[in-house]
């Protein structure tokens, strides 16, 4: 396109020029070939170079939705400036009229394309699930509370998710609170201090976190479901583990989200954890599958039953391909060490 930069570098500038900040900066699209950090930005790095997004985050507030527009505005935006400064340059005539000379026809080509490019851009649509710029500025205006509310802890989020895969899980749990203090019905930090909790074991505390969040009013069916999902993962991880909890727990949560990636998944350890390891082994190798199709990272929960499953049932060299792969995403400790119980 006919620019200084990419339309997704415009709207990264134009989000730290209002004062945002930027959580991730994508480029193209398909599996992912690279990332790295650069400051609080993600740089991420797909097979299919060609376009992109980013990811802006509000810091406040204050007059997000019209920051929004202006956000989306740049793209197009600096193109119709470039536009401009053309006709300034060489006026109007030059570049609309008639010409033969190969100078103006190429000056001509430049102006047509900005104009095709921006105007196209303006148009409101969504591809492949991401809206154009024209769409964005005409659905800013009309952003709810609870969408710029999630979008302001999304970045303090990312900065959670670094802490734990860090094994920070003080840190991480403390900045989670910290938030719940600003947004007490958030239900997205109000699951994650759960989270926390069932991966470093506090299993009690993550029960009564549970049953609070349950009475909260205004919590959507989905995270309902999430929270019966930890329920039946709760007990899993416990020394007592109650069969019936479980099944009641994904029960519940199969008739508020059913056929979710997650409820497979848990199912399916349960499944293994109370002996049936081709039945769950086969519900949880369908998930993984599932995870290689949608590009997203394996669920350590997975790897780890899976190499349970396959160890018992005399597939040692699967078993050994599932806990290496594990191994090598940095799990969580008990399940690293629920593996080691079974095969060393």
């Amino acid at each position: 396109l006919p620019s200084l930069l990419p339309r997704r570098d415009r709207h990264a500038l134009m989000a730290r020029a209002l004062g945002w900040r930027v959580r991730e900066i994508v480029i193209g699209f398909g599996p992912e070939l690279w990332r790295t950090r650069i400051g609080e930005t993600d740089l991420v790095l797909k097979l299919a170079p060609l376009e992109g997004y980013v990811l802006p985050a509000p810091t406040s507030r204050r007059r997000a939705r019209l920051k929004t527009a202006l956000i989306y505005a740049a793209g197009p935006g600096a193109e119709f400036l470039l536009l401009g400064a053309l006709i300034l340059g060489f006026g109007r005539d030059a570049v609309f009229n008639h010409s033969s000379e190969i100078s103006l026809i190429a000056l001509k080509t430049l102006a047509w394309v900005i104009i095709i490019s921006g105007g196209f851009n303006l148009i409101p649509f969504t591809a492949n699930g991401s809206a154009s710029d024209g769409l964005g500025i005409v659905t800013s205006p009309f952003q709810s509370d609870a969408d710029i509310e999630t979008r302001l802890v999304s970045f303090e989020l990312r900065k959670i998710e670094c802490l734990q895969a860090n094994e920070e899980t003080e840190e991480a749990l403390a900045l989670c609170r910290e938030l719940i203090q600003r947004f007490p019905a958030n239900p997205r930090l109000l699951v994650r201090e759960i989270e926390i909790l069932v991966a470093d074991t506090q299993l009690e505390a993550a029960r009564d976190k549970i049953d609070n969040v349950m009475l909260t009013d205004g919590i959507k069916d989905a995270w309902r479901a999430r929270l019966w999902r930890l329920r039946a993962q709760i007990e899993l991880d416990a020394p007592d583990s109650d069969t019936m909890e479980i099944d009641r727990a994904l029960n519940k949560s199969e008739q508020l989200a059913p056929n979710s990636h997650e409820l497979c998944v848990t199912r399916g350890a349960a499944l293994i954890q109370r002996g049936l390891y081709e039945a769950g082994g086969d519900l949880l190798a369908r998930a993984f599958r599932q995870s290689l199709n949608q590009d997203t990272d394996s669920d350590p929960i997975i790897l780890a039953y899976l190499a349970i499953a396959a160890h018992q049932i005399g597939a040692p060299d699967a078993a050994r391909r599932f806990r290496g792969v594990l191994e090598s995403i940095h799990p969580p400790r008990r399940l690293i060490e629920r593996v080691r119980r079974v095969m060393d």
